[in-house]
């Protein structure tokens, strides 16, 4: 199959880096991840400017973040991974496990709010992901980017985990970081289950986090996993665990 507006994304890319992405032009141009499937939802907003945000960065501060490459690389990883997962939710007609269908959000650590949605990846020409996880992935994504930095990796499962036992300093936590309920622009939300992962840089510098949701909880941090291959936190940084009982798909294409 031919995705040729993906191949003139691809061209706007690498002429003016991460220009399409800024505008929030790429939020429509996701159908190459989703097979037959059209977006859940076609209509994003224009992201505010960083200074309606109260937690803009200060003008003279500058971090490290997704690259254009980053972010093509990332997409290419989500559609492979979510092609390699038996989804634990959805049924065929002879009752056999189909593949996983799945709301997936890439978000840099800079300007979080130019998030990326990928809509109903891995869905048919008559069906969508469930719409719910729309929010959800995002929640995710915010969840694994806004408590990691340089020196700590936390996953959205690793939060949970710490935010269980209130005696730990994330007790509670789901109760902050409340998004705006008339802005879908903005990035904040807390959720505790897994599918959120931070990313990081080859110099070990957190850039990015992605979030993703549709199926079951092991599901979902599946195809996380398989989108941040290549952007791994450090091991010595990984906080709590991270991982239970889930394996990146596309490790064992290499295995």
């Amino acid at each position: 199959m031919s995705f040729p507006v993906f191949s003139l994304v691809r061209k706007l890319l690498a002429t003016f880096p991460l220009l399409a992405l800024a505008n929030g032009t790429l939020a429509d141009e996701n159908s190459w991840l989703q097979t037959k499937a059209q977006p859940w939802s076609s209509d994003i907003p224009s992201p505010k400017k960083a200074k309606d945000f109260p937690f803009a960065l200060p003008p003279t501060l500058t971090l490290p973040t997704l690259s254009s490459l980053d972010w093509l690389k990332i997409m290419d990883n989500c559609r492979l991974g979510a092609e390699k997962v038996d989804s634990t939710v959805r049924i065929d007609e002879n009752g056999n496990p189909v593949k996983v269908v799945m709301q997936i959000v890439i978000m840099p650590r800079k300007e979080p709010w130019h998030f990326l949605p990928l809509l109903n990846v891995g869905a048919s020409k008559d069906d969508t992901a469930w719409a719910g996880s729309a929010d959800l992935a995002k929640a995710k994504a915010w969840t694994a980017l806004a408590f990691s930095s340089n020196q700590n990796a936390l996953t959205s499962r690793a939060v949970g985990q710490l935010a269980e036992d209130k005696s730990q300093p994330f007790w509670n936590i789901e109760n902050s970081n409340q998004p705006a309920a008339d802005d879908p622009t903005d990035p904040r939300g807390i959720e505790l289950q897994p599918g959120g992962i931070p990313l990081y840089n080859q110099q070990k510098q957190l850039i990015g986090a992605i979030g993703v949701s549709g199926d079951g909880t092991e599901q979902d941090e599946a195809v996380a996993l398989a989108c941040s291959s290549g952007f791994e936190a450090p091991q010595n940084i990984r906080g709590g665990n991270p991982y239970v009982d889930v394996t990146n798909p596309l490790s064992l294409l290499s295995a």
